[in-house]
């Protein structure tokens, strides 16, 4: 018995807990861009470095609510964003945090 319920909670941890990552190239930087979208929507940018490891976060954008990943439907628009370069300037910031 222990084990189905041990069983049930992992899978459904599993599920909610599910984050895609995209290789992306935002102001001329590639990054990884990996969702977030279990009741709202939002994405952190980090630096590329390699397929094990992630650099320091460069950017994120807040989408709201919802639970779908903006990256790959592409007919998003974020509420509120920011973004840094890699000596960690400021480049872009909008929406209302």
């Amino acid at each position: 018995m222990f084990s189905l319920l041990a069983g049930t909670f992992l899978a459904l941890l599993e599920a909610f807990s599910f984050t895609p990552e995209h290789t992306v190239v935002k102001y001329e930087i590639p990054m990884i861009a990996r969702v977030h979208s279990f009741l709202d929507e939002s994405v952190s940018y980090y630096e590329d470095k390699g397929p094990l490891f992630y650099g320091k976060e460069l950017g994120y954008e807040y989408y709201g609510s919802g639970g779908n990943d903006p990256i790959s439907d592409g007919n998003s628009s974020p509420i509120s964003w920011y973004f840094y370069d890699l000596d960690g300037n400021l480049l872009d910031h909008g929406g209302s945090f």
